[in-house]
């Protein structure tokens, strides 16, 4: 199905090609208001938060946790988030301590989770990320539709 689909946007990318920019470029200025035109950072704080999604914790009760304690996270550390995003290490330290001192990400030992600050203040681009979503789904579902 994967492969269809895929097949299908190729074809028609012309066509829809406004509609799956525009959102993505939105979240973009987004991301570079939030982090002050550090995208890097954000690329940084994104893969910490994602192990946060990760953890069989976050999504129960189908919402983001509402307690005011920690968020739910699988730890994770500077060399492998170096590796996952491919930039590099020492690049990732300095970034990392920023984000810690901003509040954003909090160090135990060797290990960082992202924080409920961070969760929160992170609201315009996950508002930026849904609608980014509900965009692509319907821009989908549109090219599905007419070649049905």
């Amino acid at each position: 199905m994967t492969t269809l689909i895929l097949s299908r946007l190729r074809r028609r990318y012309p066509t829809v090609a406004r509609d799956l920019l525009a959102p993505l470029l939105a979240l973009i200025d987004e991301a570079e208001r939030t982090f002050g035109g550090d995208l890097e950072k954000f690329h940084i704080l994104l893969a910490v938060a994602l192990r946060s999604a990760e953890h069989p914790d976050w999504t129960k009760g189908g919402a983001m946790p509402e307690t005011t304690g920690d968020l739910p996270s699988l730890w994770t550390n500077v060399h492998s988030i170096a590796l996952s995003v491919g930039i590099p290490e020492e690049t990732v330290r300095r970034k990392v301590r920023a984000l810690i001192a901003q509040g954003w990400l909090e160090r135990t030992d060797h290990s960082l989770r992202y924080t409920r600050k961070a969760a929160e203040e992170m609201g315009p681009i996950r508002d930026a990320l849904t609608r980014l979503a509900v965009s692509n789904y319907l821009t989908v579902a549109a090219v599905l539709a007419d070649e049905g």
